[in-house]
């Protein structure tokens, strides 16, 4: 049995180990001192010379992957080797000759014939015999081993030495490179410890002080600072931004300190001292709160009327008036804490809402303003905003006469015409123009007042025209009057602006003088003559009632009156003459028959009916009569001298005019117009005022009122009298104006109805109503069998005062209705009376009387109580009586009426409201083509079917359709059978027929609801149903349409079409149409690879 140890596969296997492992530790060592000596070479650079960061970095990446790179490629070869490579290792080792030891190996394990095995014996015997020979330890390597081992050695006991000799250095190189990129300075004979220290915030505008303490070393000199703006690290250079050396501490040594005042911009700072320096601090700059956005509302002082408006806000001055409202509102970014407002001496906190900041306060005069904050983090305050108050001037009005003729002769009873000019600059309260006696100039009066809505009023420059008449019992002859425009604002601490003066002296009638040739001389001439006696007798009035007392006592007031009543016939016999003197002169001459007209007819006629009763018994009684009758003879003359003077003056200003139209200078339309508007505003409220007190009087007859009584009726006739004169002569200055708008004639249509109604309502105050009672004797019945003419006939231009009051009918007449004309006739007019106007005691009683007289033939056409069938009555001016009145008409006034329509057209006349009637009297046959807007009110109570008024007919109308309602329903039956036999049809032929059927359901709703009498229910479902009968025409003209398209195809086509459905497909057809489909799906075809 041979040794174990010496079999050769044993000793093979042994050595393959100890080669291996020799190799790993030739390697390792190797590896182990290139790894020492780099990294403390890398350590010892950095220790010497303070490599920069962007060294560091690539070395040590090299220092990590160099030596891991290198161990991978020693170890990645390294294994372990096998038999016949170990075997041939040991044959070169050892000197083995002929391969022995790797032949050995290979006969051990192979099955050999006789022969071969002979020869395979001899070399084991010879293999193993040299087996113990063989030194395994020499595999080992030890020369390589000990030369890598010895250096690494060498390179452990560098490190140690440096280790021990600078640890502090060692382990911040190590740290450097591991970090390579890291804020971390070298290590030096000094350790600089700076605070703050990393990352510090400092709010803006605030100082920041640093303090750099230094252990383990001694300077030669302060430490420096090296400060960069704009930088989150400044590099480790002294030169790489601004120096500034750092004073020793007295609290402590070896501390150093700096301040830096009031940092506004983020930077970057280190310490350097010797040739080391500390990490980079970074100090970050905590905004200050700025204004992003800002604004100012102004409410102004209500006096001015203004609306509230905006202007930039703080740090803006802010102007506004004194007592304004101010409201200041911001933004800030950063956001603050707390926003405070400082202005005259007083803090307010500013209140915060979803991120603005507002105040309010108000405009107290002038000053400064300022607006602090205080943010996150700090107390210290910020001053967003610094401005000042500016208050704005509320300048006073001006007011001027935009005249250059300041000194005036005018005569008694002359229109003075002052135009006026004043502005402000907020807007005007007032304008008006006052006179005082030039001699005694304390007591002013106003002649005339605008006064204008508001705040704010009238805004801008306003012109305006004063026109007064210089009424001779207001302005004395001779003497000398001051006129002063005056303009007040709205401001209530304002004052009242007063222009400079317009000096009027009043001429003496007795100067008088008109020229010859002018038409209106001889009238002049009469009035001259009415003056005088007016003066004559207005003087023996005055002297009657000087000497009152002994004429009563005397008993001779009779002689008294007669004398007094002589000069006043005479003065209205010559003011009648001088009236038909201005009438005949119809254009020039009308104003002032307009302004005559009431005295002599009125007035005077009054003075001489006064004169023709006895006063009364006793002092009192005659001094009251005496008293009344000098107040209207002061008034007439008055009024003839202002007359008087006014034509005088009329003469004087054509005079000046020259050649040209004998007219007064036109005005500027706006300045008439707002001067008309002003006078009409005046004029609204004298008729309110006569309205109120003719009201009192108005159920009064003539013979009840007191003399108290019809001296105010005088008045009123008066007044009224003026205003028609006053809408004359606007009438005739708006005719005047060039720059008319011709296209637009309303205004002087309504100044024309105006006119004549205010016209009407002074006669109307002279008049008095009259009741005439008809006994039967004086009424007939006139029975016509045709009327074929018209009778003459005019239309009343007077108002209403009679009251027809006819006796009963003893039985009725049997009045035959007449053949009505070919054509029917009406002749209309403009109402002359309003409704309110026509009271109880003009109202014509209803009577039973009828005929059929040509209604309204002769002078002054009217309504009346007898009813009239030939339907010839006449429309006229008056308005209708509310006493009922039968009969036939074509068209009449509106109002009660119970007869009968005869007219085709109906376009509405006007005339009272009609009354509603109680009685549901059914509709006549027939319809009225009714082309009247206007609300009729009331149910009339029967005749032919016509319009209705926008707001419905008061009372029970009757019903339109009493009899229609079952004859719709069988009618609706009928048509909803037809519509289901039309649907059967259409299923039969295969037509769409569901528009149809619901059609068929709404036509049944509109049977149910025409039987329970539901009105909206009807209406809705006949709605539908019509609806659904529209949708079942569009769908069979379109099924129809289609099918005359096929009817009208050739016959080679349509047989062509019809072959294709009876012929079978091919075979393949389908297969073929398949793959098609599938290739344009993407899919793959059936006989590809991949195809299921």
């Amino acid at each position: 049995m041979s040794d174990p140890g010496t079999h050769p596969d044993r000793l093979v296997r042994r050595a393959a180990r100890r080669i291996f492992w020799a190799a790993v530790l030739v390697r390792s060592a190797g590896w182990a001192a290139l790894v020492l000596g780099v990294w403390l070479a890398l350590l010892w650079a950095d220790h010497l010379l303070g490599l920069p960061a962007g060294l560091r970095l690539p070395l040590a990446l090299a220092g990590f992957i160099v030596p891991l790179v290198l161990l991978a490629r020693l170890f990645r070869g390294l294994r372990p080797h096998g038999r016949e490579h170990t075997a041939v290792a040991l044959e070169r080792v050892f000197g083995i000759p002929d391969n022995v030891l790797i032949n050995t190996l290979q006969f051990e394990n192979r099955a050999m014939d006789e022969q071969e095995r002979a020869f395979a014996k001899r070399t084991i015997r010879d293999c193993r015999r040299r087996m113990p020979s063989l030194r395994l330890a020499q595999l080992w390597d030890g020369a390589r081993l000990r030369r890598r081992g010895g250096l690494g050695a060498l390179l452990l006991a560098c490190w140690a030495a440096y280790l021990a000799l600078y640890p502090r250095q060692a382990l911040n190189a190590a740290t450097r490179y591991v970090r390579p990129m890291a804020d971390r300075p070298p290590a030096g004979a000094a350790m600089i410890d700076v605070r703050p220290s990393g990352t510090v915030t400092v709010p803006e505008g605030e100082p920041l002080e640093i303090t750099a303490r230094l252990t383990g070393g001694r300077l030669r000199s302060a430490p420096v600072a090296v400060w960069s703006e704009g930088t989150e690290r400044v590099p480790p250079e002294r030169d790489a931004g601004e120096q500034v050396m750092l004073t020793a501490s007295a609290d402590a040594t070896h501390t150093f300190t700096h301040t830096f005042s009031s940092v506004t911009r983020p930077f970057s700072f280190r310490v350097f001292a010797g040739r080391t320096w500390s990490p980079a601090v970074l100090v970050r700059v905590r905004r200050r709160s700025r204004i992003t956005e800002s604004w100012t509302g102004i409410s102004p002082p209500g006096y001015t009327g203004r609306d509230p408006y905006r202007i930039p806000g703080p740090p803006a001055p802010i102007t506004a008036l004194p007592g304004s409202g101010i409201r200041v509102g911001l933004r800030c970014d950063p956001p603050a804490r707390e926003v405070s407002w400082m202005a005259g001496g007083e803090t307010n906190a500013m209140q915060r809402d979803e991120g603005e900041w507002t105040i309010e306060t108000g405009m107290r005069g002038g000053g400064l303003y300022r607006i602090e904050a205080r943010q996150e983090g700090t107390e210290r305050a910020i001053v967003l905003a610094e401005g000042e108050f500016v208050p704005e001037s509320d300048r006073r009005p001006r007011a001027a006469f935009d005249t250059s003729d300041r000194n005036r002769l005018l005569a008694p009873g002359a229109e003075l015409e002052l135009p006026v000019r004043a502005e402000d600059d907020y807007g005007l309260r007032s304008v008006s123009v006052t006179v005082r006696d030039a001699e005694n100039g304390d007591a002013t009066a106003t002649v005339k007042d605008w006064t204008y809505i508001g705040p704010p009023g009238r805004e801008g420059e306003v012109r305006e025209v004063m026109a007064v008449t210089l009424d001779p019992g207001r302005f004395e002859f001779g003497r000398a009057y001051i006129f002063e425009a005056r303009a007040r604002d709205w401001n209530p601490a304002g004052e009242e602006t007063v222009s400079k003066p317009v000096v009027v002296r009043v001429q003496s009638p007795d100067d008088y003088r008109i020229d010859p040739d002018d038409p209106l001389a001889p009238a002049f001439e009469k009035l001259r003559d009415t003056l005088a006696a007016q003066k004559k007798s207005l003087a023996l009035t005055r002297n009657l009632r000087l000497h009152l007392d002994e004429a009563v006592e005397k008993d001779n007031l009779d002689e008294h009156r007669a004398a007094v009543r002589g000069p006043q016939q005479a003065a209205r016999s010559s003011g009648a003459e001088a009236l038909e003197l201005f009438v005949e002169q119809e254009k020039e001459g009308e104003a002032y028959a307009l302004r005559l007209g009431p005295l002599v007819n009125g007035e005077m006629a009054w003075v001489l009916e006064a004169l023709d009763e006895p006063p009364g018994s006793g002092i009192a009684a005659a001094g009251t009569w005496s008293a009344r009758i000098e107040d209207r003879q002061q008034y007439i003359l008055a009024e003839l001298i202002a007359l008087l003077g006014k034509l005088a003056d009329r003469d004087l200003v054509r005079s000046e005019e020259g050649p040209e139209d004998g007219v007064l200078a036109p005005m500027a339309l706006d300045d008439a117009a707002r001067d008309l508007k002003n006078d009409l505003d005046d004029f609204l409220d004298a008729q309110e005022r006569i309205i109120d007190q003719t009201r009192t009087l108005a159920d009064r007859g003539p013979e009840d009122l007191t003399d108290e009584e019809e001296e105010i009726l005088g008045a009123l006739a008066r007044e009224e009298a003026e205003w028609a004169e006053f809408f004359h002569e606007k009438l005739t200055d708006f005719s005047k104006l060039p720059e008319q708008d011709f296209a637009d004639s309303s205004l002087s249509q309504e100044l024309v109805e105006i006119y004549h109604e205010v016209k009407l309502a002074a006669a109307e105050l002279y008049e008095k109503k009259i009741e005439l009672a008809v006994p039967t004797e004086q009424a007939g019945a006139e029975q016509a069998e045709e009327l074929v003419h018209n009778l003459e006939k005019w239309l009343q231009d007077t108002p209403d005062y009679m009251k027809w009051v006819m006796e009963d009918v003893p039985e009725m007449p049997d009045i035959p209705l007449a053949e009505l004309p070919a054509e029917l006739e009406d002749i209309v007019g403009e109402l002359f009376d309003t409704q309110e106007s026509m009271t109880e005691d003009i109202e014509d009683i209803s009577s039973a009387w009828a005929g059929s007289i040509d209604k309204g033939a002769g002078w002054t056409a009217m309504d009346g109580p007898i009813s009239s069938m030939g339907a010839k009555g006449i429309t006229g001016s008056l308005l209708p009586n509310s006493s009922e009145i039968g009969g036939r008409s074509g068209e009449g006034r509106t109002g009660r009426s119970h007869g009968q329509m005869v007219e085709e057209t109906a376009v509405g006349k006007g005339g009272r409201k009609t009354p509603t009637r109680l009685t549901p009297s059914p509709f006549e046959q027939g319809s009225v083509d009714d082309q009247s807007t206007e609300d009729p009110g009331g149910a009339t109570g029967g005749g032919k079917v016509a319009g209705y008024g926008s707001e419905g007919l008061r009372g029970p109308a009757p019903d339109t359709m009493p009899d229609k309602l079952p004859r719709l329903i069988s009618k609706q039956t009928r048509i909803r059978q037809e519509a289901e036999a039309l649907a059967l049809k259409l299923r039969r032929y295969n037509l769409p027929s569901g528009d149809l059927e619901s059609s068929i359901r709404a036509m049944r709703a509109v049977e149910d609801a025409a039987q329970r009498g539901r009105g909206l229910a009807l209406r809705q479902a006949h709605t539908r149903a019509l609806d659904s009968l529209r949708g079942a025409e569009r769908s069979l003209n379109t099924e129809t349409g289609l099918q005359r398209e096929q009817t009208h195809l050739p016959e080679w086509m349509r047989e062509e079409i019809l072959s294709g459905y009876r012929e079978t497909l091919p075979r393949g057809y389908e297969t073929l149409i398949a793959e098609y489909f599938r290739v344009l799906a993407g899919g793959t075809r059936a006989d590809e690879p991949g195809a299921e």
